[in-house]
C-alpha cells in the first residue's frame, strides 16, 4: 500500500493506493503490441536513405511510406491513451499517407501510366488542405477513417493492377502485396478487436 497525499479544498487528504507490482498480463499485453512495428518502418525508412539507388522518386515515396506508416503506428498506440494530441495527429498523419501511397504503388516497380506532374501536386495539395483542416479539427472526426480506407484499397487495387499489367516484375509485386499484409494486417486486427 502507497499513501499518497492530495491537496483538495485547502485540506490534505492521505489515499491509500494498492501498487500491484509486477503482472505478467499487464506486461505481455504491453509488450506484445504493434508499437515495435513503428520502429520497424522507421528503421526501413532510414536504412533506404542510406543504401537505396539510384536517388529518384521511387527511393523518396518508399523512404516517406515508411517513415509515415511508422508515424501513424506511433500516433495511434498513443491516441487510444489520449495523449499529446496523438488522435489529431493520428489524423492528420492520415491525409498524408493518402497521396503518398497511392503515388508509390502507382509508380513501383514501374509506372502504370505516365500521369501529368500537375495531376500529382492537386492530389497532394488536396490531402495536404485535409491535413491541415483535421489539424484544425475542422473536420468531422471519423471522416479520416475514409482517408485511410481510400489509401488501403488504392494500394491494393494499384498492386493487383500491377500484377495484371506487368508480368515481368511479378516476383517484385508479390514480395510488396505481403509487404502491405505485414503492415496492415496487425494493427487492422487490433483495431477490429480494440
Amino acid at each position: 500500500i502507497i499513501h499518497i497525499t492530495v491537496e483538495r479544498d485547502g485540506q490534505n487528504i492521505t489515499i491509500p493506493w494498492k501498487f500491484s507490482g509486477f503482472d505478467n498480463d499487464e506486461f505481455q499485453t504491453r509488450f506484445i503490441n504493434i508499437w515495435g512495428l513503428a520502429f520497424i518502418f522507421w528503421l526501413a525508412g532510414v536504412i533506404a536513405q542510406g543504401i537505396i539507388r539510384p536517388r529518384d522518386g521511387r527511393r523518396s515515396l518508399f523512404i516517406a511510406v515508411n517513415y509515415l506508416t511508422a508515424l501513424w503506428l506511433i500516433f495511434g498506440f498513443l491516441s487510444s491513451r489520449h495523449l499529446w494530441g496523438s488522435s489529431i495527429l493520428l489524423h492528420v498523419t492520415t491525409w498524408l499517407i493518402l497521396p503518398t501511397y497511392l503515388h508509390f504503388y502507382w509508380v513501383f516497380p514501374r509506372p502504370l501510366k505516365q500521369f501529368p506532374r500537375a495531376v500529382w501536386i492537386l492530389i497532394y495539395l488536396a490531402s495536404l488542405a485535409l491535413a491541415i483542416a483535421e489539424f484544425f479539427q475542422a473536420l468531422p472526426k471519423s471522416l479520416y477513417a475514409l482517408g485511410l480506407l481510400t489509401a488501403l484499397a488504392g494500394s491494393f487495387i494499384l498492386t493487383i493492377l500491377h500484377f495484371i499489367q506487368q508480368k515481368d516484375v511479378r516476383r517484385e509485386i508479390f514480395i510488396l502485396a505481403i509487404s502491405i499484409f505485414v503492415a496492415f494486417a496487425p494493427a487492422l486486427v487490433m483495431g477490429i478487436l480494440v
